[in-house]
């Protein structure tokens, strides 16, 4: 595989290109800025380290891989404004429009949606395949990978935070929240106004994903009778993980790999092939997917993906492939950090033995 540290993307064309990264303090962002009387209410410091984004041709605003831009960013009037810098009961109203996608919202919306749920982010791109007005094929439906290390604080809004901060001013979001704390929470992140991803992302299809073998690794994934609701599929997919842990081989892991690093490139070809093979219930810690990570990967790329440094949603606990994907990558970095240690034994050894034996040079 190719250097993890380079900074690879798709595209317009669909093929993957190169790019410098930007620093936090290059890259245009509007951030979220509370007050200090607020801003102890909000874990901007607690952002999953990879988030996730669907777009088709009929998704408001615009979305690539080097700009995120709202709805209303063009506009005239105050809609480049940060969220709380807004009157509270407008804010509330436009967290709300947004949050239950309020028709004819689209021209005051400078919010943009994300989420950690590779899963939910699945089924909702089946989801508007079989839904949208304009009938878009399986190649026109993007998913947006990005990795938020690079951002400023601020960058990402938690959804249930924001819920908090401003319910007060709407009674409309208290219902919102109620629905967010069920089974069927995606674990939404907020971004506003027009936000450069540039060197930060990479996308793929649902068509590519596919045809690579997807609902082979998640077959409940293609069931087309379901493409038509969102939520529930997702509910009962997580709902399968009470059951039996499902067996996988040394070919279930090379497929989830192979398909990662086909279209996500190498530096996300790991997160997101762990990602893929949480979409099922698996043993977190199997010795077929340690292994086959540990050979897949070279060291270097496991120090430039700083495992042991990456963040989950805070919810993880209470979905199930998130909480699976936690503890998948947790048992990775354990595993590597065990055969380093190991490896690094086995040289002192060598030398140790050399030293008390002696070879014929010394």
């Amino acid at each position: 595989m190719a250097s993890p540290a380079s900074r690879a993307f798709e595209g317009p064309s669909g093929e993957r290109e190169e790019s410098s990264p930007l620093s936090t303090t290059d890259r245009e962002v509007l951030v979220f800025s509370p007050s200090p009387r607020q801003r102890s209410k909000f874990t901007f410091d607690s952002i999953p380290t990879y988030l996730f984004r669907l777009y088709a041709p009929c998704t408001a605003g615009t979305t690539t891989t080097t700009e995120v831009i709202s709805p209303a960013w063009g506009q005239v009037g105050n809609h480049k404004k940060d969220l709380f810098r807004l009157p509270p009961e407008e804010a509330a109203s436009r967290l709300y429009d947004h949050l239950r996608w309020v028709v004819r919202h689209e021209d005051r919306c400078n919010l943009m949606s994300w989420s950690s749920s590779l899963l939910f982010v699945l089924q909702y791109g089946l989801y508007r395949y079989r839904t949208d007005h304009d009938k878009p094929s399986l190649s026109e439906i993007h998913l947006l990978m990005l990795d938020t290390r690079q951002f400023p604080e601020g960058t990402f809004l938690r959804d249930l935070e924001a819920i908090d901060e401003f319910q007060k001013h709407s009674a409309d979001l208290a219902g919102i929240k109620t629905w967010r704390m069920s089974d069927k929470y995606f674990g939404e992140y907020l971004t506003q106004g027009r936000l450069n991803v540039d060197g930060q992302c990479s996308q793929t299809s649902m068509q590519q994903l596919i045809d690579m073998g997807l609902f082979t690794l998640c077959p409940a994934l293609g069931i087309t009778g379901e493409w038509t609701r969102w939520a529930i599929p997702v509910v009962n997919i997580r709902n399968d993980f009470d059951g039996p842990a499902i067996s996988i081989d040394r070919k279930n892991v090379r497929s989830a790999i192979t398909m990662a690093q086909a279209y996500l490139g190498d530096r996300l070809a790991l997160p997101f092939a762990v990602m893929l093979l949480s979409l099922q219930h698996r043993q977190h810690d199997d010795e077929t997917i340690l292994g086959g990570f540990r050979a897949m990967f070279t060291d270097d790329e496991f120090e430039a993906l700083d495992l042991g440094g990456m963040k989950f949603d805070v919810e993880s606990g209470r979905l199930a492939e998130l909480n699976q994907y936690r503890e998948m990558m947790l048992a990775i970095n354990r595993h590597v950090r065990g055969t380093e240690v190991v490896e690094a034994l086995y040289s002192i050894r060598k030398l140790t033995i050399g030293h008390y034996v002696g070879f014929a040079d010394e």
